[in-house]
């Protein structure tokens, strides 16, 4: 399954041919229990497999998806791909990819906690989300 993945740890986004199993889930996001929310970015609608436990982040949570006022969407590392009419995850198209990598922006970590082994700096989805 072709999906788009945001790493906040590693401080990179990539797209990937991955598995689709919860194994394979856990390990990119490095977490122990997803949720899986909807976000429209223009007009395609995407399935975003996060950490349902994000917000306990030892160092505290990443954002990885802000609006235009960098007001916080979602948080940690993601993985973006869609979901199919029985609600099963399915890969990403090229056009996809093309769409979310237009609106990554880097960030720079503000005084890092030096025991932070992650990088200091990381990319997020920064998009003009309506409502």
């Amino acid at each position: 399954m072709r999906v788009f993945v945001i790493d906040v740890n590693a401080g990179t986004y990539y797209t990937d041919d991955i598995k689709d199993d919860l194994e394979t889930y856990y390990k990119i996001i490095g977490c122990r229990l997803i949720d899986i929310a909807e976000l429209q970015i223009e007009e395609r609608v995407f399935d975003v497999i996060c950490d349902d436990e994000g917000l306990s982040a030892e160092f505290g949570a990443r954002p990885s998806v802000v609006d235009m006022k960098s007001e916080v969407k979602m948080i940690g590392s993601l993985i973006f791909c869609h979901a199919n009419e029985e609600g099963d995850e399915v890969g990403l198209n090229d056009g996809d990819a093309a769409v979310l990598n237009k609106y990554m922006v880097r960030v720079v970590a503000q005084e890092p906690d030096e025991k932070d082994t992650r990088a200091k700096t990381w990319y997020l989805l920064r998009y003009p989300f309506k409502g």
